[in-house]
């Protein structure tokens, strides 16, 4: 067994936890110990003859695959570090915190944890935990899991808006053990640098693909969900947009208009309601093509698994054609590309988000 003596405060709620039946969702802050809590909680209850089952739920500081992925591993015996947990499933989210994706957050949290056959689940939630979209977030999930223990982990009372509602839900335990001394704070620049080498990492043996738009489907994204617009309304566009501005690609769906050109417009622009009564669109959604290379792209085959992580690296919009940086044993079964915010680097450097703007 793992050595648990130097986290006396969490020797109660431990032994409680594993000794009982159900699912447990782990809910803190970032560096309140979440993810060595669930070490410990899955090796005690492997010490008791339970099989364990561990989802990742923090993009930020994954431990079960790369980061901006959630991932589902199985324990079948005790274990040192949950890294070390092979992988059985991975959901892609495209950035490090739930923050502006809550619903896609929702959707594979759910996703990943009806994967499980008969094992104890322990979920570690992300460390995104400030203001009410947070409480709105893990109030939805906590319902749709229905855990039969919750774990809070909080120095000063930063979480009670999420777990309040707990404490007279019959059905759920609600438990609350101090922090231990040696659950220190990390600073931001740490966690910064333990992405950017655990994406380095991943990409290390990346290889060049190169996807056709019409061969696979895409999420995430405005592009390749609607109808490309005819030569000369994308020449109408360009004259609209003004000098120094070039629009690459333009399509239509329904009512609106989808815009991918090189320098941004300002919002105020006269030109945009010009655009909305020509064409007769009700909203135009404006992208950054130069802010499209490098972004974080899920790739998944025709039954929506995961199949792996890729970068974008070119988009050719007169072939119709992309190319990605992956590590895939099968790059033709990708069947569907999901679009994240995050750019990356393959040698691991983020840089930063996508610019897309809609009006």
């Amino acid at each position: 067994m793992v050595d648990a003596s130097e986290y006396s405060e969490w020797q109660e709620t431990l032994e409680t936890v594993a000794k009982g039946t159900g699912s447990v969702v782990l809910l803190g802050g970032t560096d309140t110990g979440k993810t060595t809590f669930a070490r410990l909680l899955a090796n005690k209850c492997i010490a008791e003859g339970q099989s364990v089952a561990i989802l990742d739920a923090d993009p930020g500081q994954s431990e079960i695959g790369p980061p901006a992925c959630l991932g589902l591993a199985y324990a079948h015996g005790e274990f040192v570090s949950v890294a070390d947990l092979p992988i059985h499933a991975l959901g892609f989210l495209g950035r490090t915190t739930p923050h502006g994706s809550l619903l896609e957050y929702f959707a594979l949290l759910v996703r990943l944890a009806e994967m499980i056959d008969g094992q104890r689940l322990i979920i570690d939630m992300s460390g995104y935990i400030g203001g009410n979209g947070a409480r709105q977030l893990y109030h939805a999930c906590l319902d749709v899991l229905a855990p039969s223990h919750v774990v809070a982990l909080q120095r000063k009372g930063e979480i009670n808006g999420i777990v309040a509602p707990l404490q007279f839900k019959e059905t759920c335990l609600l438990h609350q053990p101090k922090i231990p001394a040696k659950i220190s704070k990390k600073p931001a620049q740490f966690r910064s640098i333990r992405r950017t080498m655990r994406f380095a990492g991943y990409f290390k043996d990346a290889e060049q693909q190169t996807y056709s738009f019409d061969e696979v489907a895409f999420m995430g994204t405005w592009l390749g969900t609607g109808t490309p617009v005819p030569a000369h309304i994308l020449k109408y566009l360009c004259q609209m947009v003004g000098e120094g501005r070039r629009v690459f690609y333009a399509e239509t769906c329904g009512t609106e208009l989808g815009i991918m050109l090189n320098q941004p417009l300002s919002p105020h622009s006269p030109a945009l309601g010009q655009v909305m009564d020509h064409l007769k669109v009700q909203s135009i959604t404006m992208t950054l093509a130069p802010h499209l290379k490098n972004v974080l792209l899920g790739l998944e085959d025709g039954r929506g698994k995961m199949l792996g992580m890729g970068i974008l690296t070119a988009l050719d919009f007169r072939r119709r054609t992309f190319g990605v940086v992956a590590n895939l044993r099968t790059s033709g079964a990708v069947k569907t590309v999901r679009f994240g915010s995050l750019r990356v680097q393959p040698d691991g450097t983020e840089l930063g988000s996508v610019a897309t703007s809609t009006f």
